[in-house]
């Protein structure tokens, strides 16, 4: 019994695995085939649907074998495609979010600080921990340490969320007004920051300025503002008024929600979206600011997109880089040795590691080893040696950090519906190089369309065709006289000029007027049952009348070369297609397993 099983099963397999279409090193599921080709399916038939498919497939080919995915408009277009998906993928839609929530939340409010830094110089003897704890005990100003040590502004100045170092934007959030941040003390830099005050943050703003000098403040403020409340717009005002170019052409708009200077923080507060404010002096002239946009820092489908680009030029992309290395090492495609933790443990213990070989840690198919991991840190980090135990193991987890991350942006584009999306991509440009390069290059060689219309002339030939006038009447009390006139050629010409322009009861044109020739198999012939003879004949449509004078019957002659151009280069054209697909065909290695069509013609017509 379980032969006859394990029997059935392998038919079963082997069944399974030649219902495809291969075509050379490309191959096809008749699942995927189905879901991809419905339409054609179920209006073409299965045969045609497999043609069109390899026919496609093989101009593809050939595409390829040119070499087209190496022109630089394809390359361009792949890694803008890529770049594309990127931004709207790379970083899971849950992790992206979570990243957007702390980036508005901290945007909510503004804080304005005081910052020690130094960067230190080789073998410093300052000692930063006892300058840090005198000014945290008060024995020392920090505007003093400040400027003895850091040679920067003591000045207290706001700082938006995501514009300064996201570990001091976290202590920022902890402390109260007046309290300082942790000591950063590394072997290369010295920092800390004392907490002033916070404010209320306005939401993303755009302005625009008009400035005006203080010396002629007055007459200039009267100027501006009457111009403004006589309902000009702002715009308007700033071109004829404003004291730069940048106002003069754009308004002075000024994107980005800078932090703003607390005198134009308090103008702009409370002010609604297209209103201005009252003048405000900075230096020697006096600005009005208008309101052109102020998005609140909440998320909405609205502002979504671009609240995320803001994210992801902040300092808070560093969150989202966080919180994606942190899932991704907790993926089933990340694997850690406990190698990797021997090495972490300290300098020390990095440097008594002798296996240069050792698979640290692995993410997919790329192992990183211990001997890429010292190379870095010989070529990049001179003085690791220094480093504490707990600063070792941050700049250890941060290197493989990195090292994942890359490792993820490298398969980013083996995942299945990037995959997919970059494959239609690619098979447009292939088909686009097809019409839009090759073929319109060999159309254009000498003498091709030439060389086609002589050998196939029989093609170009105008059938019999009447040669005529029309009246087209939609006021049909003219009938009898344009009737009558119409029937000697000569008087065509007075008959257009007496009704050019005339209306009738309802103020439309009486009479519009048509010449030139008309087939023998035209509509007017073969539906509406003309008389395809000479004379004048009437034929009633809808609501309009026909008036037709059928002067000559013109019989059947050879086109020209230069009438028959469009119909030669669509003729041309195909020839060149079916050429080239039988050329691939010839040299391509076809399978289509009778599976694959007999599971196709159990639900489409044959």
């Amino acid at each position: 019994m379980k032969i006859k099983l394990t029997f059935l099963l392998f038919l079963a397999f082997l069944n399974y695995q030649s219902q495809y279409l291969i075509i050379g090193k490309d191959s096809i599921s008749v699942q995927k085939f189905k879901e991809d080709n419905k339409y054609g399916l179920e209006t073409v038939g299965v045969q045609g649907t497999i043609k069109t498919y390899t026919d496609f497939k093989l101009l593809q080919h050939f595409a390829l074998e040119r070499k087209a995915d190496t022109l630089s408009y394809f390359r361009a277009k792949m890694a803008e495609k890529d770049q594309q998906l990127r931004e709207e993928s790379f970083y899971p839609k849950p992790i992206l979010q979570a990243a957007l929530n702390e980036y508005l939340s901290a945007n909510l409010v503004e804080n304005k600080i005081q910052v020690f830094y130094v960067q230190k110089t080789e073998n410093d003897p300052t000692d930063y921990k006892k300058i840090y704890d005198e000014v945290k005990n008060g024995t020392l100003k920090i505007e003093d340490a400040i400027l003895k040590y850091s040679k920067l502004k003591a000045e207290p100045f706001f700082v938006k969320a995501g514009t300064v170092d996201i570990e001091l934007e976290k202590e920022l959030q902890s402390i109260q007004s007046g309290n300082y941040t942790k000591l950063i003390n590394t072997p290369t830099i010295a920092a800390f920051a004392k907490l002033v005050e916070r404010r209320p943050s306005l939401g993303y703003l755009i302005f625009g300025t008009i400035s005006y000098p203080k010396s002629d403040a007055d007459k200039m403020k009267t100027q501006i503002y009457e111009a403004l409340k006589s309902g000009k717009k702002f715009e308007e005002v700033a071109k004829l008024y404003g004291s730069t170019d940048a106002e003069k052409n754009s308004a002075g708009v000024v994107m980005g929600s800078p932090i703003l200077p607390d005198e134009v923080y308090a103008a702009i507060k409370g002010k609604k979206e297209g209103e201005y404010t009252e003048p405000v002096l900075l230096g020697d002239k006096y600005y009005i600011f208008n309101v052109y946009s102020l998005i609140p820092y909440q998320d909405s489908e609205k502002h979504h997109k671009m609240l995320v680009q803001e994210l992801m030029r902040s300092q808070y992309a560093d969150v989202a880089y966080e919180k994606l290395v942190n899932a991704i090492a907790k993926s089933s495609k990340y694997k850690e040795t406990p190698d990797f933790e021997k090495i972490k443990k300290s300098y020390q213990d990095f440097l008594n590691f002798k296996n240069p070989k050792a698979i640290l840690y692995q993410y997919g198919k790329t192992n990183f080893t211990f001997e890429n991991f010292k190379k870095v840190l010989v070529e990049n980090f001179k003085n690791a040696d220094q480093l504490p135990a707990d600063q070792w193991k941050y700049f250890v987890e941060s290197k493989r950090n990195n090292d994942i991350f890359v490792a993820y942006s490298k398969d980013f584009s083996e995942l299945p519906t990037i995959k997919s999306e970059m494959n239609k991509l690619k098979q447009n440009l292939l088909a686009d190089y097809i019409f839009s390069y090759y073929i319109e290059n060999e159309l254009k060689k000498p003498k091709v369309l030439d060389d086609y219309y002589q050998k196939n002339k029989e093609k170009y030939i105008l059938e019999s065709r009447a040669d005529g006038r029309v009246a087209i009447l939609t006021d049909l009390s003219v009938e009898k006289d344009i009737a009558k006139k119409m029937a000697n050629p000569k008087n065509w010409e007075s008959l257009k000029k007496e009704y050019y322009g005339k209306l009738d009861g309802t103020q439309q044109i009486q009479v519009h007027f048509e010449e030139g020739e008309m087939s023998e198999n035209a509509d007017i012939f073969k539906v509406n049952k003309v008389p395809y003879q000479k004379g004048v004949h009437q034929v009633k449509m809808d609501k309009k009348l026909l008036i037709i004078a059928i002067d000559e019957i013109l019989p059947p002659s050879q086109m020209s070369r230069q009438d028959a151009e469009q119909q030669l280069k669509t003729d041309a054209t195909e020839e060149i297609l079916s050429k080239t697909i039988q050329e691939q065909r010839n040299k391509t290695k076809i399978i289509l397993e009778p599976a694959f069509v007999a599971d196709l013609e159990k639900n489409f017509k044959k």
